[in-house]
């Protein structure tokens, strides 16, 4: 029984090598499954982080202060709100301007010697700091210019009140003696240039006139200013 069951389990062995054999040399209809168009997975890994992009600063914020000098300050419009009407009220400054003198330091020269002699005070010795507000004047140097103001108690400018004009003065009546002949139309033809002014002379002289027609010789009448 061994010798036949050996045989049997060599005939099973050659027909599974066979079918093996078989299977991958025929072509079958369907295609074989690889694995060569797999798609390769590659692991996610998190976004490094950004590092901030600095703000570009403004042109105007890197350049230096511009340096300014004395100038006489322009009449500009009121503040204060606007007028009756809805027009703004406007408001003038009169600034008398600074003027300045150069001066060449000398040997031995102090601020304050120079103050006393040009200033006839030492204590305008701010006065000539303030003219020269960028200049280092505790090392004065023989040669070198500063400038001195001409008024030290003006530096910057010196604002004044504007000179007041005083109000247009009222026009009187101009008194007119009636002459022998004459007429309302007349009078208002000769001193208005229009007749039609005859009435507007009646009733500016109501206490001495009782018609248009009243007029006497000698009568004094008041001829007012001619209406706009």
């Amino acid at each position: 029984m061994s010798d036949h069951a050996g045989r049997i389990f060599g005939i099973l062995a050659a027909l599974a090598v066979l079918w093996i054999v078989v299977y991958w040399w025929w072509e079958p209809s369907s295609p074989r499954i690889t694995f060569d168009n797999a798609p390769v997975v590659e692991p996610v890994s998190a976004p490094l982080p950004r590092e901030p992009v600095p703000e570009a600063t403004p042109t105007w914020a890197t350049l230096p202060p511009e340096a300014t000098g004395p100038e006489t300050i322009p009449a500009q419009p009121g503040g204060q709100g606007a007028a009756a009407g809805g027009k703004p009220e406007s408001s003038s400054i009169a600034v008398v301007p600074p003027r300045f003198r150069e001066y060449t330091v000398k040997d031995g020269d102090t601020l304050e010697g120079i103050a006393r002699r040009e200033l006839g005070s030492s204590r305008y010795v701010g006065a000539i700091r303030e003219a020269n507000p960028l200049a280092d004047l505790d090392r004065l140097r023989s040669g070198r210019v500063i400038r001195i103001p001409v008024d030290p108690e003006n530096i910057q400018g010196k604002p004044v009140d504007p000179p007041k004009t005083e109000p247009a003065a009222e026009p009187v009546p101009v008194e007119y003696t009636v002459r022998p002949g004459d007429t309302l139309s007349g009078i208002a033809k000769r001193h208005y240039g229009s007749v039609r002014f005859a009435e507007f002379i009646y009733e500016a002289n109501r206490g001495v006139l009782s018609s248009p027609d009243d007029l006497r010789e000698g009568q004094k009448l008041k001829l007012p200013p001619k209406p706009q």
